[in-house]
């Protein structure tokens, strides 16, 4: 599942996008994504995207827009596996204290940079 994190100021109209820089060993580098993840045994569709968007970004998320028809299921790799994926929306309180002051809890292989970017026309 990826998680597409948005983020909201009581100050601000804009609002802010979150992607993540992943390194990814097959390809050496680090790749632009949403941060993703994948469900542990008895969780939850929202209990995975509220931990994995935690452990990735430090963000908690107030809301999770999931919801069986306006979800976006997607194929990752349709050559090789016939998996899908849902997309999820978190809607993130950047004026609460716990998301000014983010805690990555990341595996010892993970390397992950955090971006926000302004949600607007020049965004691409």
């Amino acid at each position: 599942m990826c998680i597409i994190p948005l983020i909201y100021y009581k100050e601000c109209e804009a609002l802010k996008i979150v992607l993540i820089a992943n390194f990814r060993p097959p390809i050496e580098s680090f790749n632009l994504e949403f941060p993703a993840g994948l469900m542990d045994e008895g969780e939850s569709v929202l209990e995975t995207a509220k931990r994995e968007l935690k452990e990735e970004t430090g963000l908690i998320a107030n809301e999770i827009i999931y919801q069986n028809i306006p979800t976006w299921k997607i194929s990752g790799t349709p050559w090789i596996s016939s998996g899908r994926s849902t997309c999820l929306i978190a809607k993130i309180d950047g004026d609460n204290p716990e998301n000014q002051e983010r805690t990555q809890k990341l595996d010892d292989c993970e390397m992950i940079r955090v971006f926000e970017f302004d949600f607007d026309e020049n965004l691409v």
